[in-house]
């Protein structure tokens, strides 16, 4: 009994919301990240109570579909939608055998690369009823399919044949933001660093995420590493209402060293619409070889021997060199005697984005239940 009236309240509750809800771009969740310049809409449609049907009756009356629907898509900072890039007006659905086409927009460069952008959709489900506006959601385009990052976005390291690198940068920011985002790829040569990454940033302390990860692309194939794009618009925010300086912090990984690098762009929108870019080269971050710390060979007893996370598990290895993670950690840090990151030669192609999400680190999942085992008993 408890059971249906809990399923009774949930489904009431979303009859209740006259919006569509579960909005997704490009199948993505908002914020959807690195998104294309034509994508594809969906969303559940909302039971409009006040067109037709009785959700209270016994069984409930839902025999409501979609008749219309209007997507409009706004700049990231334009929270009202007056500054409308798009507006597909009212869109009357077909229907045929039970499906739907898929909901695009059309390729008329109407949305540009690299570019972060909200959009709301309303539905009808007859010709006079129509929901709200549903709860903006937020989608960035990724970079230029041909041209890919900016000429002044470089691929950097730590210096020939270094196997580890750490690599920081502090930014200036210079007003309120409204939306912060990422694009980060690396030379991967191996398979560790397809399954654990050939980078982890870390944003004013927090690690962010690792990657690029397992892509679409077998590593021994050519032209293989992508790029991820990631949210950090809370992460600019909080550093801009405090000091206005945003920490960021790479670690780096690469199985051989030879052709070792990566590439990273930071895209920045302020709410006054104002955009700023700074990406990797060798006056942007600073860097520190840091193979000989970790001494990255599975002939070196004592040192565990994977990418990124002896990285981490190689505290041992910090207390030796004395230098901790305050690197990668404190906007203060004194790096006056790193160097300035090496430029490395391009990847010879334009890096695609990543398809799936970027991978997540979370550092601790708390068990469900605890079992104490006594031999013998148990």
């Amino acid at each position: 009994m408890l059971i249906w009236l809990i399923f009774f309240i949930y489904v009431s509750k979303i009859y209740s919301l006259n919006i569509p809800t579960g909005l997704l771009c490009d199948l993505k969740a908002s914020p959807a990240m690195g998104v294309g310049l034509t994508p594809r809409f969906d969303w559940i449609n909302p039971h409009l109570t006040q067109c037709h049907g009785d959700v209270t009756a016994d069984p409930p009356l839902t025999d409501q579909v979609q008749y219309a629907y209007q997507i409009q898509i706004a700049p990231n900072y334009d929270t009202t939608f007056n500054k409308l890039i798009w507006d597909s007006n009212v869109m009357k659905t077909t229907k045929t055998a039970n499906t739907f086409p898929l909901i695009q927009i059309p390729n008329h460069g109407f949305l540009k690369p690299a570019h972060t952008y909200l959009w709301r959709v309303r539905v009808w489900a007859t010709q006079d009823c129509v929901s709200d506006w549903s709860v903006p959601a937020k989608f960035v385009s990724g970079l230029h399919v041909a041209t890919g990052f900016d000429d002044s976005t470089k691929p950097i390291w730590a210096g020939d044949d270094s196997k580890y690198a750490f690599l920081r940068s502090v930014v200036s920011l210079n007003g309120k933001v409204s939306d912060a985002h990422i694009y980060v790829g690396a030379a991967q040569d191996g398979p560790m660093e397809k399954i654990l990454g050939s980078y982890r940033l870390y944003v004013n302390g927090q690690v962010t995420t690792t990657g690029p990860g397992r892509g679409e692309v077998p590593y021994t194939d050519a032209n293989h590493s992508v790029y991820d794009t990631i949210d950090i618009t809370t992460s600019a925010q909080v550093a801009a209402n405090a000091d206005g300086k945003l920490l960021l912090a790479l670690q780096g990984f690469h199985t051989s060293g030879k052709d070792a690098k990566i590439i990273l762009e930071l895209h920045v929108t302020y709410s006054d619409g104002s955009k700023a870019v700074l990406g990797t080269n060798s006056t942007t971050f600073t860097a520190l070889d840091a193979t000989e710390m970790f001494n990255p060979s599975s002939t070196n007893a004592g040192e565990y021997p994977q990418p990124l996370e002896d990285m981490d598990a190689g505290s041992s290895a910090y207390t030796k060199a004395g230098l901790g993670w305050a690197w990668r950690e404190q906007v203060s840090f004194d790096d006056s005697e790193w160097s300035q990151a090496t430029e490395q030669p391009s990847f010879g192609y334009s890096l695609p984005g990543k398809t799936t999400l970027p991978l997540e680190i979370i550092d601790n999942v708390a068990p469900a239940t605890i079992v104490s085992l006594i031999l013998g008993v148990n």
